[in-house]
């Protein structure tokens, strides 16, 4: 119940302060409110990773690279319900977009390692993205290594078939 639940996120926190003092100076706990502090003196890397997509997505490249970088896997995986579903697929499809985007103009550069890397970092966000595989694909073929994109389009279909019953 809701009672509950804000009874156990009061011992939580109490907990918290017990093992942590410092830990007033980086949150604001109202009667009904849990929030981080704008002024505290500590890096959220969600918050990071956000703001560097933001910049990336508008055409800073360098902050592209950094959120690409900044994003680890799905948002505190080791926890499940419905509270933090939302969250996880919004940052989920937002890291998608992000590599997608650095994927293309690592790829239009030439570098193609850096897009074969990406690459592999957006397809284990999702397997199933057919335009990861293509991109993967190609960035092997364009640096001459053929039997490679080769056995690519063979998992491709693979993974494709497995899950989703079609070819590429």
């Amino acid at each position: 119940t809701d009672a509950q639940a804000l009874t156990n996120l009061r011992r939580e926190l109490h907990h918290l302060r017990e093992g942590w003092p410092r830990l007033e100076a980086l949150i604001d706990a109202g009667a009904r409110t849990l929030a981080w502090r704008g002024d505290a003196a500590a890096r959220v890397d969600v918050i990071a990773f956000e703001a560097a997509a933001d910049r990336g997505l508008e055409g800073d490249r360098a902050a592209l690279q950094d959120a690409a970088r900044l994003y680890q896997g799905d948002l505190l995986p080791e926890y499940a319900g419905e509270w933090i579903d939302a969250d996880r697929e919004r940052l989920r499809q937002r890291a998608k977009k992000v590599l997608t985007h650095l994927v293309g103009l690592l790829e239009h550069d030439r570098a193609f390692g850096d897009a074969i890397e990406h690459t592999q970092q957006l397809l284990r966000l999702d397997p199933l993205d057919e335009q990861a595989w293509c991109a993967l694909m190609r960035c092997h073929a364009r640096r001459g290594d053929r039997a490679t994109a080769l056995h690519l389009y063979q998992q491709c279909a693979a993974v494709l078939k497995k899950e989703l019953g079609i070819q590429p």
